[in-house]
């Protein structure tokens, strides 16, 4: 967890949003799309939590309800959150600042995960630490792939590797392929039959990119097991509310996410007690953030995913397009109070992919926009599939992949009025069978990080759902 102060008011001033790349805000009411979580004798229990304090935030009623039902259970940690400056320095009541200060945080952090899991029950041996870096995990997912390339460097701990000796696996490269090897491992050991993770709509690059190599591992493993995902949601704009400790509030999904069906942990008083005491074991966190964190604590905890969006039969379209209308899209009026974009079109034409994005009056084509699209095929290793990454600015279209500028004629752009049409052929994206992608751009004047990430299932899968 990172300093959400600092969050909510880079994002009160976000005037140029960020859109969201196939983002799902239908209109619909939320009550009556919930259903309660339920365990079956049969269940293993798997949490992945981005920092220390991440699983409590999130999760800790479903970690008592695991304990208490005596099923199996792993809380794995993605980093030490050895990069949050700020609460450092308020614990420490001093600068930390140097490669040695931070990491010896990341280890206090890791203290603090082991008695807060304690307090609900879950033995130091029951917990796995992968020791990635805190604050670029995400670059990592986007830009770090392939063992020829230069790793990626932490930007407090100064390392390009796992620098803890009671990690999983020390001296790991910080490339995707130790991390996507680590959470492969962590799965096929344990063989979950649920699995919780951060929400691909969080606002915290850790949080996203844990989900996203999540995904990938699932997607590699499918012939082996068939979980469930719980994505949880930690950092949204001005959610949740009110701030600080009311033991008794039920914790609402944010308006902005209505339509999905929200599976909803329900805690007793003792199990709530229990997630306030587990979370003031993380002291270092405590002092600067306590109101926010508070904010978890309550009588319910909350899952829910996107759902994969796929292409629909040709049908009638705009004009001129042979086109299928996607299932699962946004209209730009339905989005209009949170996101500049909006996609009304994703179909094929003839071996590419088209992607129609319809931009709100307020849109300024001074900001750029960055749209990512990521290709899997299950036959293929992800390391080796491209990453493409199209940065739009006015009318000029750059195309990078892993951060280095790529000429691929085939990939293009089309724009009339406020209307945009992208070309991408199938055969740049590596023939994928599913598509991970994300859209978005930021005010020149308060930039923030935000990206909503969203599966396109191309329908052209062998084995793959």
């Amino acid at each position: 967890m990172k300093n959400e102060s600092l969050f909510v008011r880079k994002f009160a001033a976000f005037t140029c949003a960020s859109c969201a790349f196939w983002m799902l805000f239908a209109t619909g009411p939320l009550r009556g799309q919930e259903e309660p979580l339920a365990f079956s004798p049969q269940d293993r229990i798997l949490v992945l939590s981005p920092h220390p304090d991440d699983d409590i935030l999130g999760c800790a009623g479903v970690i008592q309800k695991a304990v208490e039902q005596h099923l199996p259970l792993r809380v794995v940690y993605l980093t030490y959150g050895d990069n949050y400056e700020w609460a450092f320095m308020d614990y420490e009541k001093r600068p930390v600042l140097t490669p040695r200060g931070m990491q010896q945080m990341g280890l206090m952090r890791r203290e603090e995960a082991i008695a807060g899991e304690a307090v609900l029950g879950v033995p130091a041996d029951e917990l796995t630490f992968l020791g990635y870096p805190d604050w670029g995990t995400e670059a990592i997912f986007m830009n770090y792939w392939r063992e020829d390339r230069p790793a990626f460097r932490s930007m407090l701990t100064k390392v390009r590797a796992v620098p803890y000796a009671n990690a999983l696996h020390p001296g790991a490269p910080y490339i995707g392929e130790s991390v996507l090897a680590d959470l492969e491992k962590v799965m096929e050991d344990f063989k979950p039959t649920k699995v919780f993770v951060t929400h691909p709509a969080e606002g915290h690059r850790d949080h996203r990119a844990l989900y996203l190599f999540t995904q990938v591992a699932l997607w590699d493993l499918e012939s082996q097991m068939h979980p469930t995902l719980y994505p949880y949601l930690i950092h949204y704009p001005h959610w949740p509310l009110p701030r600080g400790l009311h033991p008794d509030r039920t914790l609402e999904p944010p308006s902005s996410l209505h339509g999905l069906v929200w599976t909803i942990n329900r805690l007793t008083a003792p199990e709530t007690d229990q997630k306030a005491q587990a979370l003031r074991a993380h002291r270092t966190q405590m002092g600067k953030d306590h109101a926010y964190l508070y904010s978890f604590v309550g009588e319910n905890e909350l899952f829910a995913g996107f759902p994969d969006i796929e292409l629909g039969p040709p049908n009638a379209s705009p004009p001129g397009l042979k086109t299928s209308q996607p299932k699962n899209l946004p209209t730009l009026s339905e989005t209009a109070s949170v996101t500049d974009i909006a996609w009304h079109y994703v179909y094929k034409e003839g071996d590419d992919l088209v992607f129609r994005m319809e931009f709100a009056p307020h849109f300024h084509w001074a900001h750029p926009v960055n749209i990512y699209a990521f290709g899997y095929r299950h036959d293929r290793p992800f390391a080796r599939m491209p990453k493409l990454h199209l940065v739009i600015l006015g009318h000029r279209l750059s195309v990078l992949d892993q951060g280095q500028v790529i000429e691929d004629p085939a990939i293009r752009m089309d724009r009339e009025g406020r209307t945009l049409l992208i070309h991408l052929p199938l055969r740049s994206l590596g023939d994928p069978e599913k598509l991970l992608g994300t859209a978005w751009s930021r005010s020149a004047e308060e930039p923030f990080d935000w990206r909503v990430w969203r599966i396109l299932d191309l329908g052209n899968s062998s084995g793959v759902r």
